[in-house]
């Protein structure tokens, strides 16, 4: 999808038929109905009888002529956004947007203040302070890049006496601000490359949310832990070793590292929702979620310890053939827990029905582990039948189980209650869309603004030196050949 739309978009750039329909040709003929002119610094269309031959024609096609020049900014905008899911790419666009849009408003700033002619030593202070308080933000490193390039490139410009303003004649509405305007031309090409790019990672549905990825993710893990017990009861309350356990155990290591892998999805979700209509509650659950699944991580181990080493010998089967049902009982139970967890978690919101049902499944776990517990006990007690204390090496294995199984089942309870508190504090805090997008914007600010510690002012500093002198270097630089020599009857020598 990426590679078709670049490839689509890219077409002006590389085709003269497709440059031609979007901008036009140099000299545009009667039959082009976008032809526009300037007339008493308006732009209007073009119309033979009232206007003179002589009237300055801007375009002919579908956009102003200067974009034309610009248009690959939109293809490399997409290249440089779009990822392998949408909230990185999001991420990016906004990164790469703000720090374009930063080194566009100051040069704007710097034109209106200097309308004519810039003022040497101004704009010079201009650019070092621009490019010093970038470094020493706490913006993220795309940022800085793009802000620091497109600044460098437009004062550049600004700087140079012989370079005109680059405005252009079709105004936005804004005092010396047009849409064909240079800085406006950029400005717009990133834009809509960061639009494409966001829009091919949501094309075809599903996409690549990360959200999506976060809900089916989570509900393959919760299936997947299911399954792992359940295989791991029946294996290990079996009667003889096999090769299963290697299965088991590479169940268990994919789990974990799964479980993981979500919590990156679930963090990039934020810039595919901003936490906005009730996506931030839904994320808040998730998380809690997902943090069990990761704590209960070392409980997996455990089981796959006991299930690589068991070699199913002494009293094994006597231990098993006890403990089996009330094992199978609690897994059942811990398992339709989690379970409508999931399924709250998955609504977004905790009614009072489902409220009752996470606590009825709470206490039928608790019983479950109760009549294991019960179970465990009848059996350490008759010793003569079991011919071997229970708490001993040859049923070390057989506790390491069930007491994994128990703490695992507690973790489940524990979220169990957690949860419902949750969703209990975010109901009570309720706070509208304004005001979470308010605190985001809050929190970015003071973040990015914050006094940068000594470890960063020296970074700063290290970039800062060669960055101004390339751009010192760069002002001062003579012209091109060409241009060297049709300067040189004027008395110019640099393009300064």
């Amino acid at each position: 999808c990426v590679a078709v739309m670049v490839t689509l978009v890219g077409l002006p750039s590389y085709s003269i038929t497709a440059k031609q329909f979007m901008f036009g040709v140099d000299d545009c003929s009667e039959a082009d109905l976008f032809r526009r002119v300037q007339v008493n610094g308006t732009l209007v269309p073009y119309d033979p009888q009232a206007h003179p031959p002589s009237s300055e024609i801007v375009w002919c096609g579908y956009l102003p002529n200067n974009y034309v020049t610009n248009w690959p900014n939109f293809v490399q905008m997409i290249v440089f956004t779009v990822y392998q899911n949408t909230g990185t790419t999001v991420m990016q666009a906004w990164q790469g947007m703000i720090g374009t849009f930063c080194a566009v408003l100051n040069v704007f700033i710097m034109d209106l203040i200097f309308p004519n002619e810039s003022v040497g030593w101004v704009a010079w202070a201009d650019t070092l302070i621009f490019i010093f308080l970038v470094l020493v933000s706490g913006s993220q490193e795309n940022t800085m890049k793009f802000a620091i390039s497109w600044h460098v490139f437009f004062m550049m410009t600004f700087l140079n006496p012989h370079q005109e303003n680059g405005r252009g004649v079709f105004n936005t509405g804004i005092p010396k601000l047009d849409w064909d305007q240079y800085t406006v031309v950029v400005l717009v090409t990133a834009l809509a490359g960061v639009l494409m790019a966001i829009l091919a990672t949501v094309l075809p549905p599903p996409g690549l949310l990360n959200y999506k990825r976060v809900v089916d993710e989570t509900e393959f893990s919760m299936k997947t832990t299911s399954k792992i017990w359940t295989d791991s009861i029946e294996y290990f309350c079996g009667h003889t070793r096999s090769s299963k356990r290697f299965v088991l155990a590479e169940a268990i290591n994919s789990l974990n590292k799964a479980v993981v892998h979500i919590q990156g999805n679930l963090k990039n979700s934020w810039w595919e929702t901003f936490d906005l209509f009730g996506f931030g509650k839904k994320r808040l659950l998730f998380n809690a979620f997902d943090t069990t699944l990761q704590k209960t991580g070392s409980v997996m181990v455990a089981v796959q310890d006991s299930v690589l080493t068991e070699d199913f010998c002494g009293k094994h089967n006597t231990f098993t053939d006890g403990m089996n049902q009330s094992i199978a009982c609690l897994k059942t139970e811990a398992i339709g827990l989690l379970d409508r967890c999931l399924c709250a978690c998955k609504d977004g919101d905790i009614d009072d029905g489902e409220v009752e049902e996470i606590e009825e499944a709470i206490a039928a776990v608790k019983e479950a582990q109760r009549d294991m517990l019960n179970r465990y006990r009848e059996l350490s007690e008759s010793e003569k039948e079991m011919g071997a204390t229970f708490i001993s090496k040859e049923l070390s294995n057989e506790n390491e189980f069930v007491f994994a199984l128990s703490v695992w089942a507690r973790k489940i309870t524990d979220f169990g209650d957690n949860i419902i508190k949750v969703d209990a504090d975010l109901d009570e805090k309720n706070s509208s869309c304004g005001v979470v997008l308010l605190e985001t914007l809050k929190t970015g600010f003071i973040n990015t603004w914050r006094p940068p510690s000594r470890a960063k002012l020296i970074w700063a500093f290290r970039n800062f030196i060669p960055i101004s002198f390339a751009f010192g270097c760069g002002y001062k630089l003579p012209c091109a050949f060409d241009d060297a020599v049709a300067a040189a009857g004027k008395g110019v020598k640099t393009c300064s």
